[in-house]
């Protein structure tokens, strides 16, 4: 810990502007040693850096959740990028896709994906081979039985009173 002196302090909020523009400028001119620093930093303390994320979800679990809420609605394209490499599409085949089923889920046909404001990309969990696109409702109960034909059978004959 750094301890500063009360000249340090008073120097620091009369300079904040300043001294913010001058970190920036650094920041500017020394952007891939940085990165390169942190990357370093972050593979030789990766278990501890997850340990102590996953720490501070558990002791905060709503501050986690505001905050997650917060980075999906700012950074929609970035999230939906992520989802897509995960499966081995663009938003090309994203949109191509959607398009193919008329903007709506593959199994309910609403037009509303409900959460994040896209629809879920399915895939298969053995084969790893997309099926298509699904509302977050429809998605969870997929998954809930397991992609299980059997299962889901088994929900309709009980659904239908036999």
């Amino acid at each position: 810990m750094v301890v500063r002196s009360s000249y340090q302090k008073k120097y620091q909020r009369l300079n904040a502007k300043k001294l913010k523009a001058q970190h920036q400028q650094y920041y500017v001119n020394h952007v891939e040693e940085i990165k390169q620093r942190h990357h370093q930093y972050y593979l030789e303390n990766k278990e501890r850096i997850k340990r102590q994320a996953r720490q501070w979800a558990e002791a905060n679990p709503e501050r986690k959740k505001r905050t997650n809420n917060a980075w999906a609605k700012n950074n929609k394209e970035a999230r939906r990028g992520h989802s897509y490499r995960k499966y081995g599409i663009t938003t090309v085949d994203y949109d191509m896709l959607l398009k193919k089923q008329k903007g709506r889920c593959a199994i309910c046909r609403t037009k509303d994906p409900v959460k994040g404001n896209f629809f879920s990309v399915d895939h298969s969990h053995r084969t790893k081979r997309l099926r298509g696109l699904l509302c977050i409702n429809c998605n969870a109960g997929l998954g809930q039985f397991k992609d299980s034909v059997r299962f889901l059978r088994a929900a309709i004959l009980y659904l239908g009173g036999r």
